[in-house]
């Protein structure tokens, strides 16, 4: 989302199109990472802007609004919408593999509800042309339904919104027909996106959120310098670097007339084109731009060293940082600066809170530990008759320390404390206390184990139970979670008063169908672990 780059073994650029709406609501369109969570759905940063980055790399892939449509009474077909250029209108007549040329050309639009047309120099979607000069003509026409709103036409240059043409306030087939000019100075790629600021309902039903009238173009790109050929944004700028990154001020000067989107490129192609990318570094750290800090992070994290730590501290503090962008910044001080990293992982917790951390699991968990506590004893099962059991009704083991207490389980049984240990995983199976689905099923368990801790401190853990839990620390209730759902590593990161030797965890959890165990460790290497309290 930052970079455009991945690991070479996953990747395989065999494919055509890329979806920048997904389901009715366009979720791809918006940004995750800033955007409220009712706007993106589950979603993780703008797969629109992720298309802008492969773009800005010299990939050619058509954008469309989706694939598919799941279902037919939940999610409406039609919406987004693709339009393709086709030699007839008459569907009998429809030849698919002229519809499948026209999308590897891209030759197409996607929408949900505006008909956009445009045209650079006469020359449309899909095309790359030779400019006679740095200014250009567009022409643009956007066309709807009087039920469709239309309010502005924002031109994109290479990811960067360089103009926006509001469009009149009426409901007319034709919303706008207009030509504009445009300055180029460089080899570039041109999107129009369209946005209305009123709903679709009822034609489109209203979820978390209102479904709004979008529409987003496939480029028009121009080769602006004359040379036959079009050079990408990124090539271009770790050209310019290679012939001027000795020179830190030929570096801030270019820095400062750039878009927002050029500053970020300029500061990634420093880190490995420039002598000094020091000073671009820093003031990328600082840029008022959000999308430029987290590039800035990203060549901080590149080239190492403490140098950029104070910085970096300083946005996961921020105010006006969101999850991602301090989580960048995180990873970062991974590799700037090992011993204090629990300490800026902290910091990040209580500036975001454990739905920041769990939103980006996966790439906060690649930085954590995998020291998972693997030896326990667990004790189960217990009826879970009601959905308020987990925290209503307490079954014993949360106030006795002996482990020769017995007690009484489901179906009339009664159940001592029994030996258990994790997977190589880190994985807590409590099902295989009685495999019996009949007994495991709607079902509470305990695990206990001793963390000892060399003096007081304060320490991370993580913490995921399929499904919810109790966490209790020497007889006190510290974490509840009263839902349902799947144990992953990271379902909750939080922090643990321990006190100086040993201290008594014991997790409750309760299950519905099917899986049923936990995950849990410590982010704090010098703190271990017993299944039984040393005498």
């Amino acid at each position: 989302p930052v970079t455009a780059e991945t690991n070479p073994d996953v990747w395989s650029d065999g494919f055509d199109s890329i979806e920048v709406f997904n389901r009715n609501p366009g979720w791809g369109y918006y940004d995750a990472d800033v955007e409220p969570m009712s706007f993106v759905g589950a979603g993780r940063h703008s797969v629109l802007h992720d298309w802008f980055n492969l773009l800005n790399r010299g990939h050619r892939y058509a954008a469309v609004g989706n694939s598919d449509s799941h279902e037919v009474y939940a999610t409406y077909a039609g919406y987004p919408r693709n339009f393709i250029r086709s030699s007839t209108d008459d569907p009998a007549a429809i030849d698919p593999a002229e519809i499948a040329a026209a999308i590897r050309s891209k030759s197409l639009f996607t929408t949900l509800g505006p008909f956009v047309e445009f045209e650079v120099d006469g020359h449309s979607m899909g095309e790359t042309f030779t400019a006679e000069d740095s200014r250009l003509r567009l022409h643009v026409r956007v066309r709807a339904v009087s039920w469709v709103d239309c309010d502005r036409v924002k031109v994109v240059i290479n990811g960067a919104v360089v103009k926006v043409i509001e469009v009149p306030d009426r409901r007319d087939l034709t919303r706008l027909d207009t030509e504009v000019d445009l300055e180029v100075a460089a080899d570039s790629w041109i999107v129009l996106l369209v946005e209305g600021d009123d709903s679709l309902a009822p034609i489109v039903h209203d979820g978390a959120r209102p479904v709004l009238p979008l529409a987003v173009s496939n480029p028009v790109w121009v080769d602006a310098d004359g040379d036959g050929k079009w050079t990408p944004p990124w090539q271009a700028t770790v050209a310019w670097v290679g012939r001027h990154g000795d020179d830190p001020k030929a570096l801030l000067g270019s820095y400062e007339k750039r878009t927002s989107v050029e500053r970020g490129l300029l500061v990634l192609a420093a880190v490995s084109a420039s002598a000094d990318p020091g000073p671009l570094i820093e003031r990328a750290l600082g840029d008022p731009d959000r999308r430029v800090r987290l590039c800035g992070v990203r060549a901080a994290e590149r080239v190492g060293g403490a140098d950029f730590n104070d910085r970096l501290r300083e946005i996961i503090d921020d105010g006006a940082s969101d999850a991602y962008l301090g989580l960048s910044a995180l990873r970062a001080l991974k590799q700037t600066d090992g011993p204090g990293f629990e300490d800026h992982l902290i910091a990040f917790v209580d500036r975001f809170g454990p739905t920041g951390a769990r939103r980006y699991g996966r790439e906060l968990g690649a930085l954590l530990s995998r020291r998972f506590v693997s030896d326990w004893m667990v004790v189960g099962f217990f009826p879970n008759d009601t959905p308020d059991a987990l925290v209503t009704t307490a079954y014993g083991p949360e106030t006795t320390e002996d482990l020769s207490a017995t007690f009484a389980v489901k179906q009339g049984g009664v159940a001592g404390w029994q030996p258990a240990a994790a997977r190589p995983s880190g994985f807590l199976e409590l099902y295989s206390i009685d495999p019996r689905r009949e007994i495991f099923e709607y079902a509470i368990a305990y695990a206990r184990t001793w963390l000892y801790a060399p003096d007081d401190r304060t320490v991370l853990y993580t913490l995921g139970t399929d499904d919810g839990c109790q966490l209790f620390i020497n007889g006190y209730l510290v974490y509840t979670d009263n839902t349902r759902h799947g144990a992953y590593p990271l379902r909750h990161l939080g922090k643990l008063s321990l006190r100086e030797g040993w201290n008594r965890v014991l997790i409750k959890v309760e299950n519905g169908v099917q899986n049923f165990g936990l995950f849990f460790r410590v982010l704090d290497d010098e703190v271990t672990w017993a299944a039984r309290k040393p005498s």
